[in-house]
Formats: structure tokens, sequence, C-alpha cells
């Protein structure tokens, strides 16, 4: 009896150890997928910079319109880059609201509308200035991008 007690205790502890591990691998790879989705931003804003850069008349045209296709191409796969459990009340450094995935019907449908404005975008820089590149940008900001910043993401201070 005394030995079925102590496996039975030993069993008990054996699977309290593994789901802490667990527990601790899911949290990692939470991370990573925080971490993923930060440098996926990260490379969208270094396209919306070089696009700013060209209709500040800083940068040249060959790259804005380059960089507005990788934006195009990047729209689709924005979705995929918020997993539930990455938001800012699982990871204070996260800048995505839980509301984004309690309207997640909703919040999915935008990267299309993103990826609309940003084809306006390359066809402007394509045959217009600089000037109205920036202005372009701008739209794709207030219409594109803000359509998810806006109630979803937690304010940048």
């Amino acid at each position: 009896m005394r030995h079925q007690s102590l496996l039975h205790g030993l069993g008990i502890a054996l699977a309290a150890a593994l789901t802490l591990i667990a527990v601790g691998s899911v949290a990692q790879d939470k991370e990573a997928q925080l971490k993923a989705r930060q440098d996926f931003m990260e490379h969208q804003q270094k396209d919306v910079d070089a696009i700013n850069a060209y209709a500040k008349g800083q940068g040249d045209k060959a790259t804005a319109l380059d960089k507005a296709n990788d934006l195009i191409a990047l729209a689709p796969k924005i979705v995929d880059q918020f997993p539930p459990g990455t938001s800012s009340k699982d990871f204070p450094k996260s800048k995505a609201k839980p509301e984004i995935w309690e309207e997640w019907d909703k919040a999915k449908l935008l990267p299309a509308k993103l990826q609309e404005q940003e084809e306006k975008l390359v066809e402007v820089i394509k045959t217009g200035t600089p000037q109205q590149a920036g202005e372009e940008m701008r739209s794709v900001y207030r219409n594109g991008c803000n359509g998810c910043h806006g109630p979803y993401r937690v304010p940048s201070h």
C-alpha cells in the first residue's frame, strides 16, 4: 500500500512537472509569435518609411514602387500575425488589444481593405508626383492602417 502511495505521489509530481514544462513551452511559443508579429510590423514600417522618403523628395520612385508592392504582398499575411494569446493582456509589450480577438470576424476582413488602399498607392506612385504619392500614403494610413490600429492597437506613448 505504501509502495502504491509513493508511486501515486510520483505520478502526480511527474504530471505537474510535465504541465509546467508544457505551459512554459506554450508561453515561449507565444513570445516567439509576438516577436514575429513585431518584426512583421517593423518590416511594413520600413516599407512605409521608404515611400514617405520618396514623397519628400529624399528617395527614388523605383524603391517606393518596390516597397508599395511589398506592402501589397504582406497585407494578406497580417491575419496570421495574430494568434490568440498574444494580446497586451497576455504580454505587456504587445500592442494588440484583446478586442481584436473579440471582434475577430470583423478584424480579419480589414487587411483586404488595406490591400485595396495599397493598390491605389502603387498606381499613384507609377503615374503621379512624389507629392501625390505622399497624399495617397496618408490616405492608406487613414483608410487602411488605421482600420486596425485605431480600434485594436494600444496607443503608443
